[in-house]
């Protein structure tokens, strides 16, 4: 099952990434807006929101949990450090921490944006005097694909944590993205390479999630 929303992911980065040729991913276009950003940004936070929920019932198979702050209230208990988790993109270099701003009652800017763009896209916002359909811009997608991919990444941890630890190391090492890599995870060595061959060590990844809380 998780590599169903995996593939999704997929999907979802596909189309983000065939938006490079016209918009170069860049900080100084940041600001850069269109309706394929929009669509594309409405189609993350959606399976964020869809994804988050499904974690927190693969942590806590009783909870019933229906918004980003009861949601956090889960995902802290088990992962300590789960909002300080960042996403490097390799060609652009950027590095993002798209959760960094995540309390139980606040949400990132970006998921705050795409509500307002999500159901006041034509209204103005006060403090910038712009309307808010202007926010499903490069720096709001970018943030909310940099989050869905961290979900996914803790999410394969979660869902594969009783597996066979050779069957873990494949499917962490499947389940990876060649346009980007969770940061600290790359530091820590969990992904290698030898003569060509990909190798991902889930030992070195269980001593950072042991640091954050045992599920």
């Amino acid at each position: 099952m998780y590599r169903k929303y995996f593939d999704y992911y997929l999907e979802l980065e596909r189309d983000f990434f065939v938006t490079e040729p016209y918009v170069l991913i860049d900080k100084d276009n940041y600001g850069a807006f269109s309706v394929q950003y929009n669509r594309i940004f409405q189609s993350i936070c959606s399976e964020i929101d869809c994804l988050l929920k499904v974690l927190c019932m693969c942590l806590e198979p009783e909870s019933n949990v229906r918004t980003l702050g009861a949601y956090h209230s889960i995902i802290k208990t088990h992962f300590k450090h789960f909002n300080t988790e960042s996403v490097y993109f390799n060609k652009s270099k950027i590095e993002l921490f798209p959760w960094r701003e995540w309390r139980e009652n606040k949400a990132p800017n970006w998921w705050t944006m795409y509500n307002k763009v999500k159901h006041h896209r034509m209204e103005i916002d006060p403090e910038e005097n712009k309307p808010y359909y202007k926010y499903a811009n490069l720096e709001n997608v970018l943030n909310a694909l940099a989050a869905l991919y961290i979900v996914e990444q803790y999410y394969n941890y979660a869902y594969l944590k009783n597996g066979r630890e050779d069957e873990r190391e494949n499917a962490m090492l499947e389940n990876q993205s060649g346009k980007c890599c969770m940061k600290r995870w790359r530091d820590a060595g969990c992904y290698s390479e030898f003569m060509g061959q990909f190798f991902f060590d889930l030992q070195k990844l269980e001593k950072i999630i042991g640091e954050e809380g045992a599920l």
